[in-house]
């Protein structure tokens, strides 16, 4: 009887000397851990919060910003183009010549001249463009097609036949380039210089 309680009593005090045991060695593992001195693993039974200071820490540790910044690219900016065209219609009405007065080649099928429901549409000259110094032309059908006199252009393209109201003769005309209105003819003018800036 006395051995049996003997050996109770020492299993007592076994158990509590593991327990204690056990409780000093985790309490200096948190110490060690908080001085850095044990690094901190995915199999470490640590606490949640030591574990999230340690992810800070790791974080802000792995993240090194670039002193360099990204060169700023300046794109050129080139001069716009100014067409000029030249339109002459002749004094009697019976034509009307188109000239590009510009060095660069104009898009002809841009252009548009309109009189209310009269139209002359420059893609009806056949051609996309207009070299500089040509000119495209419409006459009265049985007049002799030939660029008035003071002119020093270079004939091309479809030369047109039309009725006279569609040349507008006597008649002030609309110029359009590419649907935007950019100047007009007066009804006695004959020659009328047009700027157009895209």
């Amino acid at each position: 009887m006395i051995f049996t309680g003997a050996v109770i009593g020492l299993g007592v005090l076994a158990f509590a000397l593991l327990c204690l045991a056990l409780f000093a060695i985790s309490s200096m593992m948190n110490r060690f851990r908080q001085r850095g001195i044990i690094p901190i693993d995915q199999s470490s039974t640590s606490s949640p919060a030591g574990t999230f200071s340690a992810m800070q820490s790791e974080t802000r540790l792995g993240f090194t910003p670039s002193p360099e910044t990204a060169p700023i690219t300046v794109l050129p900016t080139g001069t716009p183009v100014v067409y000029e065209l030249l339109i002459v219609r002749a004094g009697d009405g019976n034509s009307l010549v188109v000239v590009n007065l510009t060095s660069d080649v104009f898009p002809l099928s841009l252009l548009q001249l309109r009189n209310g429901n009269d139209s002359l549409s420059g893609a009806a000259w056949g051609m996309d463009k207009l070299a500089s110094g040509t000119c495209v032309g419409a006459w009265k059908a049985g007049e002799d097609r030939r660029v008035p006199g003071e002119l020093n252009c270079q004939l091309v393209g479809v030369p047109l036949e039309r009725k006279k109201k569609d040349l507008f003769g006597g008649e002030s005309f609309v110029v359009y380039y590419d649907g935007n209105q950019v100047g007009e003819c007066e009804k006695n003018q004959y020659q009328c210089s047009i700027r157009i800036l895209p």
